[in-house]
């Protein structure tokens, strides 16, 4: 990842940080991060793992949709449509800088229960072992990865979709020589319904 695109990822969670009155060290023992971690991503010196996003993005309470790059404007539409309709150019795009996974999410109004995005993963790249409240689905739109849900992996191929209980341990990997890209659909539910 660009150094400049890590210097504003770290800018980014040091103001929602600042915005909470929260000094480095409650954040990282809020998230369960280390503080030297945490002071290096946000001067920008480290790329955090997607593990590591999860978790401090669950300590500052924020969705993972205030994560995404601001950058792109929402085209000049005056329909009430143009609240609810993401253009592909403007999708909000967040870069996992130390494998080179990219997510673009696929609205961009912050949504309450649903987080829809594009996972790509180049060759040889995979997520950090992922498990909180909520409920997972998507689908395989390019390539091939390994999907593990607890001690299980599978293969899944594109065209191929899966839905899951976000509670256990998990992680998508992709060991071709392609591009994947995962169309990824997060529901985080209220307790009632998990429990």
């Amino acid at each position: 990842m660009a150094q400049a695109m890590l210097e504003g990822f770290g800018a980014k969670l040091r103001r929602y940080r600042e915005e909470r009155n929260l000094t480095l060290k409650e954040l990282a023992e809020n998230a369960r991060v280390s503080i030297g971690i945490l002071s290096q991503i946000e001067r920008g010196l480290s790329s955090p793992s997607l593990k590591t996003v999860e978790k401090v993005r669950n300590a500052l309470g924020l969705r993972i949709g205030d994560l995404f790059s601001d950058e792109k404007t929402p085209a000049d539409d005056q329909s009430s449509l143009g609240a609810i309709v993401c253009r592909q150019e403007e999708r909000p795009q967040l870069h996992i800088p130390n494998n080179n996974i990219s997510k673009a999410l696929l609205h961009r109004n912050v949504s309450r229960v649903f987080e829809m995005m594009i996972i790509t993963l180049p060759p040889g790249s995979s997520t950090r072992n992922s498990c909180y409240p909520s409920e997972k689905g998507g689908m395989i739109l390019k390539g091939e990865i390994e999907m593990t849900i607890g001690e299980e992996t599978c293969t899944l191929h594109e065209g191929d979709s899966f839905l899951f209980d976000g509670n256990r341990t998990h992680n998508i990997a992709n060991q071709t020589s392609m591009t994947a890209e995962v169309m990824w659909v997060v529901a985080k539910l209220p307790n009632e319904i998990l429990y």
